[in-house]
């Protein structure tokens, strides 16, 4: 069954609350069973093809409902609300989660988990919490509650400069940032690493997010005389900047970071984004593995539209909950918050989902220390670079 907006959003919510995690509730139906509460905060309305990240978690744990009956006797209850991808909607709907206070909370998208700090730290600084956003702002929040998913943006940068500079040998580069808080931290940091590392000439262009003519944007570019540019941006602006370049017959190089590694940017770039590299810390879809094809089934079985990259990052991380869990509870010991949140922070080199190794330990703000580089052709990911460790500032 094709879950609903709102469904997704709770898991979510609650995959950030798991950080602080109280005694789970008994199922009234759940013959002595468990249920785990999750809420969820996703952007399902102002950003729907991220909110794959939701649907995969909530597939990944409804499929261990459906057919292992949970996990040691606990089942997994998903609650969504939507988070409209700000800043505001990010404490509102955090808020909407708490009440009643769910076992774990998942928070989605950079802009909103920003907004929701207050909140977290005044109402769930003891729920563990999952959450969907640069690795860089989960490190400054400070919080022992919060497990970070996704790489740092900016060491991203980092990497695929590097590969830019170093493997393929083009020291002209421009770096296309999101003018928000997606894209400004690489903005401050990422030139300078470029020219560390042999980049002779490095021009930074902002895209406003409310940008909807890109073509100023990739003249600047193309005045700079970029033989490759290094995008910082959400699907549609890399789309717009790299369309309205081929539309003026320029054809740079282009380097884009994981969230781009999906089938909504494929869709939407078309042609223009043939050639583009991207770096991932998950198999392609197009792999003919046991894990895509697990994913694959469960997927089509429990949202269809989620039958992306995006999805499968958060299948994977619907396997890093389970995991903790299973650990957690290891021997009959009954589940905590303190003792799911010390599963997650003993996982090192765990392979899990479409990942073959997820850390936790000794730092919390990323579960993701490698990533390999795939470049798009015949409208397909191919992989071009092994998974190498990500740069250190």
């Amino acid at each position: 069954m094709k879950p609903s907006k709102r469904s997704f959003l709770a898991v979510v919510a609650a995959c950030v609350a798991m950080a602080t995690m109280p005694a789970a509730s008994q199922s009234p139906a759940g013959g002595g069973g468990r249920t785990l509460n999750i809420g969820m905060s996703l952007t399902a309305t102002a950003a729907p093809a991220y909110a794959a990240l939701g649907y995969g978690i909530q597939a990944y744990l409804q499929n261990r409902n459906d057919t292992t009956g949970g996990v040691n006797g606990y089942k997994f209850n998903i609650n969504i609300v939507d988070n409209a991808n700000t800043t505001q909607g990010g404490a509102t709907s955090v808020r909407q989660l708490l009440s009643p206070k769910p076992d774990l909370l998942i928070v989605e998208a950079t802009s909103p988990f920003v907004g929701s700090l207050n909140v977290l730290r005044s109402m769930a600084a003891d729920i563990p919490t999952i959450v969907f956003a640069d690795a860089d702002k989960v490190k400054e929040a400070k919080m022992p509650s919060l497990f970070g998913t996704w790489p740092s943006y900016t060491r991203e940068c980092m990497l695929l400069a590097r590969y830019a500079v170093q493997t393929r040998k083009q020291t002209n580069l421009a770096l296309l940032y999101i003018d928000n808080a997606v894209g400004q931290g690489a903005s401050e940091t990422c030139p300078a690493y470029m020219k560390k590392i042999g980049a002779t000439k490095v021009t930074a262009i902002a895209i406003p997010l409310t940008t909807t003519s890109f073509a100023s944007i990739a003249q600047k570019m193309k005045d700079s005389g970029a033989q490759g540019g290094v995008i910082i941006a959400y699907s549609p602006q890399t789309k717009g900047v790299q369309v309205a370049a081929v539309a003026m017959n320029y054809r740079p190089s282009w380097y884009g970071f994981s969230s781009l590694f999906d089938k909504n940017y494929l869709d939407l770039a078309g042609a223009a984004a043939e050639g583009t590299f991207i770096d991932s810390w998950v198999e392609p879809l197009s792999s003919d593995t046991a894990e895509v094809k697990a994913f694959t089934r469960a997927i089509r079985k429990y949202s269809p539209i989620s039958e992306t990259s995006l999805g499968s990052y958060g299948w994977t991380m619907g396997a890093v909950i389970v995991a903790a869990l299973e650990q957690a509870t290891k021997g009959g010991k009954p589940l905590t918050a303190d003792s799911w949140m010390a599963a997650l922070r003993q996982m090192d080199g765990l392979r899990a989902g479409l990942s073959p190794a997820l850390t936790y330990k000794d730092d919390q703000s990323s579960v993701v220390r490698k990533v390999a580089i795939y470049q798009v052709k015949g409208g397909r990911f191919h992989a071009v670079a092994e998974a190498v460790p990500i740069p250190n500032p």
